[in-house]
């Protein structure tokens, strides 16, 4: 007779973590999210025939930045977001609303990240500014006057560390090229 599998095994969760996700999970343990800081934001609106514009696409960047000062190591992610948005249809002189986040999630640990680790907590750093801004565009399309554009939920694979939006057609790229500051 066949044994009955858990929730937990019917799920394709395992019992304890592999090797690879326990460094992972003994990396993430040292870290504390001290901000999440909107940089820079700017938007754009053109309203042609009362035509409102309501179907998006999203693009993300994301990239992050080590800084090693005596005794912290802080890793900076920066989450930069464009919304694309237009209305129903595919004119080329329609309306059109674009907006622009720059965010900043700023972690700290007690140890020394080298880079591929940090380049790992990307992801971490894009799903902790996410909340915010789904919040920023939502309020500023109400603020312009226009229906609230909600944007998809972002999801982190925990296998391939891969971010993707839940709609799925949106796109998700790794910005420029990480660096490594020392203070002393």
């Amino acid at each position: 007779m066949a044994k009955k599998k858990t929730a937990k095994q019917k799920a394709g969760i395992k019992r304890r973590p592999s090797a690879k996700q326990s460094r992972e999970l003994s990396v993430i343990s040292h870290l504390k999210l001290q901000a999440v800081r909107l940089i820079e934001s700017s938007s754009k609106l053109v309203l042609r025939d009362g035509k409102h514009p309501t179907e998006h696409s999203v693009t993300i960047g994301v990239g992050h930045a080590i800084i090693q000062d005596e005794g912290t190591n802080t890793i900076n992610i920066a989450v930069r977001v464009v919304v694309d948005a237009r209305p129903p249809g595919k004119e080329t002189d329609a309306s059109r609303m674009t907006i622009m986040a720059l965010v900043e999630c700023i972690y700290t640990s007690a140890t020394a990240l080298s880079n591929e680790e940090a380049a790992g907590m990307v992801g971490m750093g894009a799903l902790a500014a996410w909340p915010h801004v789904r919040d920023f565009v939502s309020s500023l399309t109400m603020r312009m006057g226009q229906p609230p554009l909600v944007l998809p939920l972002l999801i982190l694979n925990p296998e391939t560390k891969a971010l993707t939006l839940a709609r799925g057609n949106d796109s998700v790229s790794e910005a420029a090229p990480s660096r490594t500051r020392s203070r002393k």
